[in-house]
């Protein structure tokens, strides 16, 4: 029988909590929203109010605990949509087909607001219209993915 020295012991605790709790504190729906949108997704978008309502509970039992802004009940509706119909239901395939909705009515398409690093929940976290213009004049470099939104997909026309 291989026993562990007392100061082994403390370490190796210590470094099993810490691991839970890294996990804990980056739950899988947010985890693929972030590889979804990869280097597009801002800093400020990769946290959990993206979908959720701000919270002071600090230990939600619950997604009741924890309620959805309209983006996430959005997803949240679509996810059943998909489970019952058996289709896939994962978040990227959720999130290209709300892409072009506007779930907190703002005016702005899901995915463009997503792209320019504004909260599709928050109908107060709009691009302004200056935001919008430039956007729609820009070209990602080659190589680069294409967004899904119309209005940031480069243009089709042949230039002469």
């Amino acid at each position: 029988m291989t026993f562990v020295k007392p100061g082994c012991r403390l370490v190796l605790l210590a470094s099993l909590v810490a691991s839970a709790t890294s996990l804990w504190a980056t739950p899988a729906n947010k985890a693929a929203l972030e590889r979804h949108y990869d280097r597009f997704l801002s800093k400020e978008l990769a946290r959990c109010t993206t979908c959720h309502l701000p919270s002071d509970n600090k230990a939600p039992q619950s997604l009741d605990d924890f309620p959805h802004n309209p983006f996430g009940q959005r997803l949240r509706r679509l996810g059943m949509e998909l489970d019952e119909s058996g289709r896939k239901q994962d978040i990227p395939a959720r999130l290209k087909l709300i892409a072009l909705e506007d779930a907190d009515a703002d005016g702005v398409p899901n995915e463009t607001e997503i792209l320019l690093g504004h909260n599709p929940g928050d109908a107060t976290d709009k691009p302004a219209a200056k935001e919008l213009r430039e956007a729609r004049r820009r070209k990602p470099p080659v190589g680069d993915a294409i967004p899904s939104t119309p209005s940031l997909r480069p243009s089709t026309a042949r230039i002469s």
